[in-house]
């Protein structure tokens, strides 16, 4: 799936809890739409997993860039 990272606003937002989320909306395995959020932290620790299990990343072809660049081109993805 590809797609942003959107920043939202915590809402309603207890005493110590972030005023920020990363939202991502993903399609999962069982055909439906969902949306996780993660803090700055979260993200990080996700990124340096993805940088240490560079073997278990999503590999993009080269045809894939080329739609993938021309719908963000666009504005159609």
């Amino acid at each position: 799936m590809f797609g942003r990272i959107l920043i939202a606003l915590n809402r309603e937002a207890k005493h110590s809890a972030s005023t920020t989320y990363n939202a991502i909306c993903v399609y999962n395995e069982f055909g439906e739409y969902e949306t996780l959020l993660m803090t700055e932290s979260d993200l990080s620790r996700l990124r340096s997993r993805a940088a240490k299990n560079q073997e278990d990343s999503v590999r993009i072809s080269a045809p894939g860039r080329v739609y993938l660049w021309v719908g963000r081109l666009l504005r159609l993805i």
